[in-house]
Formats: C-alpha cells, structure tokens, sequence
C-alpha cells in the first residue's frame, strides 16, 4: 500500500513539473499565431462594412506584419531616431476590393508576446516618390525628438500621418540655423512646410528651412507655432496644397518658385594644387630646347591629281514621235429590217379512205 502511494506521488510531482516546463518554453510562433488571431477577431468585430468574400478573406489569409520603435522622451539629433525595447505592430491585411489598408494596432515586445490590439486604423499608402519626401521626413523626426511636449495627440499624429502646405515663404531665418548664410555653391531659396493645428487655435506647427532651387539638400532653421495669419503674411507662392500633394508633379512645383532676388552665383572653383618650384625648373628647360631645335625641311609632295577618266561621248539622239497615219475610212453600212415573209397556208389532213370487210353470205345445210 505504501509502495502504491509512493508511485501515485511521483507521477504527480512529474506530471507537474512537465506541466509547469511546458507552460514556461512556448514558440515565438505561439505568440505569433495568437497576436494575429487577436487582431483578426479585433478587425472583424470593428468593421461591419466588410462582405462576406472579405470576412472570409481576413480569416483565412495571413497579415502583413509592419513594425516601429515606440517613441520616448530622449533628446536626440534631428538625423537619429528614437529606439525603444517595446515595439509598435501593425497587424495589416490589404482586402480586396477596400480603398485601405486595415491596421490593427498595438504594442508588444520582440516576441510578439502579451499583444493586444488598442486600435483599428484604415490608411492608404501612396507612393509620392518626391523630392520632399525627405524634407518630410526630416521635419516629422524633428517633431518627434523635440516638439511632443508642446503637441497634443491629435497634433501630434497629424504631423506624423498628415501632408502639410509646401509654401514659399520669406522669414527672417536664424544665422546659427542653417546654413542660409553660409558661402554655397549653389544658390538657395526659402521653404516652409507647414501642418495647421487645431481649427480654434488659429496656429500652424511651422518647419522653415533653405534648399537649392531644385528642392533638394533642404535643411531645418526654425521650427514652431506660428499664427496663420503671420504665415499669410510671409507666404512668397503656395507650392504645395495637402488635399492634392501626393499628385502634384515636382516639375510644377519647381516652375512655380519666385527666384527673383536670389543670387544666381555660379559655383566656387575648386582650387588648383600647388606647383612643385624644381619641377616648374626642368619643364621651362625643355621647353627652351624644344624651342631652339630648328625642324628638318620635309620633302615637298607633288601637288595630289587625281586621275580624269574621260569617256567618248555618246550623240544624244532624238527620236521624234512619227506623225499618225490616217486609217481609212469605213463606210457605215445600215442593215435594214427585212419585210416579214407570210408563213403558208396549212393544208388540212385528209382522212385515209375506210375499207369495208367483205360479207360473207350464209346459207343453210352442213357442210361438205
């Protein structure tokens, strides 16, 4: 009995521990699976717009997995980006027949693990393919590295995921800014891209900066809230609007730039390298002995003449067209209709004369 109960002990302590070793060391693809099946359930519950081919396709198609640093409050250069341990994912199907994207979002570690989805966002991503996308970029990494203190949420992430005005503007830039002041090699003109807040604010968060006449190489001077009505003022020519910036063309928005006033230098020649005095020395000698040579006459070539062919002339000869020989006349010769000859009477058939049987006469008595 105590050797029974002794063995029922130890195959419960081992069930237990394998149990308790089994719920500890799960797969990162077990996290995987169960945050995906998180944010289907997520979607689906929030979007009632979808039919039934949708639903079936989010259920049974595998997402796109799009992942980002959580932001912090660290201060870093405009040109780093904030990293973090916990990390933003983005749980995406691309349904057919939808405008958007479908995003679940959240936050969760490396692993995928502890997942749960905080919100549903609807995005189309358009491919500008610009050359202020970098500029764009520049002033949204500006935003998050030295401004989240000074915007609200809704602000914030309107930067962030909104296209601003793209204006020519003529501010008073900063010296220690940019390098507006400096000596370029090439000439620059004054951009703005600028996001308007709040409607009851009256504000825009405001990125002034300088780039070449071509919109490349554009660099941050000021950054802040400006008024929109001092922006107004400043404002050269609206190169930009955010309803139709991802259509409008670079060409256009190059042709539409005032550069009147701005100082069309050409570009700083580079210097030439110093010259070595011993090696200056030995070039200007051969150059007076190659001066004192005096060059051997040449043979004089006979004057070139090329070869005449002359061939006999053949006497042009010209045959005039003969004169037209009359043909003879043909009398015309009138055939006229003759007079319609009388067909001959028709001779009636005569009937052929009726021979008539003999009678032969029959008298009484037999015969002999």
């Amino acid at each position: 009995m105590k050797k029974s109960l002794f063995h029922i002990g130890a195959v419960a302590f081992a069930a237990a521990v394998l149990l308790a070793a089994g719920s500890g060391c799960r797969s990162d693809e077990e996290y995987r699976a169960e945050a995906i099946e998180r944010a289907r359930k997520y979607l689906l519950e929030r979007s009632p717009e979808l039919t039934p081919e949708q639903i079936f396709f989010v259920r049974y198609n595998e997402p796109v997995l799009m992942t980002a640093d959580v932001l912090g409050n660290e201060k870093r250069p405009v040109d780093e980006a904030i990293t973090s341990r916990q990390r933003q994912l983005y749980v995406s199907w691309e349904i057919p027949g939808t405008y958007y994207h479908y995003m679940v979002w959240g936050v969760t570690s490396r692993r995928m693990d502890y997942y749960y989805p905080n919100r549903l966002i609807r995005k189309t991503f358009l491919r500008t393919g610009s050359l202020l996308d970098p500029a764009i970029a520049l002033a949204r990494r500006y935003a998050v590295n030295y401004l989240q203190d000074h915007l609200a949420i809704s602000e914030f992430n309107e930067i962030r995921y909104g296209f601003p005005w793209v204006i020519q503007t003529n501010f008073e830039l900063e010296s220690s800014g940019s390098a507006v002041n400096e000596v370029s090699k090439f000439p620059l003109v004054q951009v703005a891209l600028a996001w308007p807040m709040a409607e009851e604010s009256g504000e825009a968060m405001l990125f002034c900066g300088t780039s070449r006449t071509d919109l490349t190489e554009w660099k941050i001077n000021f950054a802040g809230r400006v008024p929109l009505k001092e922006i107004e003022e400043r404002t050269v020519r609206v190169l930009r609007n955010p309803t139709k910036g991802h259509y409008t063309l670079d060409m256009d928005v190059i042709a539409a730039l005032d550069l009147t006033g701005i100082d069309q230098a050409e570009p700083v020649k580079p210097e030439e390298p110093p010259v070595d005095p011993e090696a200056a020395k030995i070039t200007e000698a051969v150059k007076a002995v190659e001066a004192e040579k005096t060059p051997e006459e040449a043979p004089k070539a006979e004057p070139f003449a090329p070869e005449v062919k002359i061939e006999p002339a053949v006497p042009e000869v010209k045959i005039e067209s003969a004169e037209p020989v009359e043909k003879p006349a043909v009398p015309e010769v009138k055939i006229e209709s003759a007079e319609p000859v009388e067909k001959p009477a028709v001779i009636p058939a005569v009937p052929e004369p009726v021979v008539p049987e003999p009678v032969i006469p029959v008298t009484g008595g037999a015969a002999e």
